[in-house]
């Protein structure tokens, strides 16, 4: 990329962070009215009050929403997202895989908070590089025969400079 194309109020506490041209690249992360743009992963998932609901009971931990969002191996991105763990039989913790097209290959990118079997949303703001060849990203809570919702998910593509010693 050009340094000019940079945005420069996207660096405004000047750690070196800069957001690249071309915006949102998440699809219906606010699940306003549906699910649409979002496919399951060893669960299944629906709409619910505004949130894409997930219920991983067929026993699989890493069971969750996935969409194709075209990352881009070696660059790196910022995401915002909101997991709440309803049930399960131990608590979770707030997951991100990136994958394949289909879902499959999954390379953890992000390990987060703790999540609490009934327990309050977790919002969590977050970098991450996906793995190799990895196109998609996809929510998890570590917990086999969960339900949990997720919402609020924001993912824009940023640049990382170095800074000045």
């Amino acid at each position: 990329f050009d340094s000019a194309d940079l945005m420069p109020e996207a660096d405004p506490d000047g750690e070196g962070i800069w957001e690249l041209p071309g915006g949102e690249l998440v699809t219906n992360g606010s699940f306003a009215t549906n699910i649409t743009g979002w496919t399951a992963k060893d669960s299944s998932i629906s709409w619910s009050s505004g949130k894409i609901l997930v219920d991983n009971s067929s026993g699989n931990s890493g069971g969750g929403p996935y969409q194709n969002v075209g990352l881009v191996t070696g660059n790196q991105y910022e995401m915002t997202a909101t997991i709440q763990l309803l049930t399960g039989s131990t608590n979770g913790v707030f997951n991100l895989v990136s994958s394949a097209s289909g879902g499959t290959g999954q390379t953890t990118v992000y390990t987060g908070s703790a999540l609490v079997v009934g327990g309050a949303a977790v919002t969590e703001t977050f970098t991450f590089t996906p793995g190799t060849g990895d196109v998609s990203v996809q929510f998890s809570v570590d917990e086999a025969n969960a339900t949990y919702t997720v919402d609020n998910i924001t993912l824009k593509e940023f640049a990382i400079t170095p800074l000045d010693v």
